[in-house]
C-alpha cells in the first residue's frame, strides 16, 4: 500500500531537510507533499528550493504553495519589499548572493526556480485528505477558497481546528506549535523548523500517523 509523506514549513533549512528526507521509509509508489514556506527565516533558501527540484525529478512530490513564496514572488515582482524582508526575506537575498545571483539589485534567480515557483500548487486533494499550506475556511468548496484563506489566514489552526468534522482530513502548516495539532480532521505539522533552539521539521506519515523529525 502507498503511503504518504507531508513536511511542514522548512525556512531554508537545507540541513534538516535532508536529515528529515534521509529518515522517511518511502517507497516508490509513495508520495511526498510539501505544505510550502521553503525559503526565508533559514539560511540556505536557494539550497532547499535546488533540492526539492532534484528530489521531484527522482520522487512522485507535490508542492504546495505557501506564503512566503507569494511574498518572494511579489519581491521578484518590485512589490511589497518591505513587507518581505521584515519576515525573512534577507535571509534568501543573502542565500541566493552567496550563490552568485543578484536577487535585490536584478531580480536574478535560476530559471528553474523561476519555474518551480510558478508551477506550486494552492492545494492538493484526494478521496481522504485535502493538504494545504494555511488551512481552509470550513463551508466552502475548496476550489472556492481564497489565496488568503489558504496561504494566509489562521483561523483554522486557532479555531476550527479542534472543532472540524470533515469530510476530508486538512493536513496543513503554516502555523508553529511546539508539537503537532493531531486532531481527527486536522493535522498542522509546523513545528517551528526555523529556530535552530526550539524548533523541528516535522513530517506526517499517512494514512498511519506516524510523526517523524529530522533528528
Amino acid at each position: 500500500m502507498s503511503k504518504i509523506f507531508a513536511i511542514g514549513d522548512i525556512h531554508g533549512k537545507i540541513d534538516k531537510l535532508k536529515m528529515l528526507i534521509d529518515r522517511l521509509p518511502l517507497s516508490e509508489n509513495d508520495l511526498v507533499v510539501f505544505l510550502g514556506d521553503y525559503v526565508d527565516r533559514g539560511e540556505n533558501s536557494f539550497e532547499v528550493i535546488e533540492y526539492l527540484i532534484d528530489l521531484g525529478n527522482k520522487t512522485k512530490c507535490v508542492f504546495i504553495k505557501g506564503n512566503h513564496e507569494i511574498m518572494l514572488k511579489n519581491f521578484l515582482s518590485g512589490k511589497e519589499t518591505d513587507l518581505y524582508l521584515y519576515n525573512g526575506g534577507l535571509a534568501t537575498i543573502r542565500s541566493y548572493e552567496k550563490n552568485g545571483y543578484d536577487i535585490h539589485g536584478n531580480k536574478d534567480i535560476p530559471k528553474s526556480h523561476n519555474e518551480f515557483l510558478k508551477n506550486l500548487k494552492p492545494y492538493y486533494k484526494t478521496d481522504n485528505y485535502i493538504f494545504v499550506h494555511a488551512g481552509i475556511f470550513p463551508g466552502i468548496p475548496i476550489d472556492l477558497q481564497t489565496e488568503d484563506d489558504l496561504m494566509w489566514d489562521r483561523d483554522f489552526y486557532y479555531k476550527h481546528a479542534v472543532h472540524y468534522k470533515g469530510p476530508e482530513i486538512i493536513v496543513f502548516a503554516h502555523t508553529p506549535g511546539k508539537s503537532v495539532v493531531n486532531e481527527e480532521f486536522a493535522i498542522c505539522v509546523d513545528t517551528g523548523a526555523y529556530d535552530d533552539d526550539l524548533g523541528k521539521l516535522t513530517c506526517v506519515e499517512l494514512p498511519d500517523r506516524r510523526f517523524w523529525q529530522e533528528g
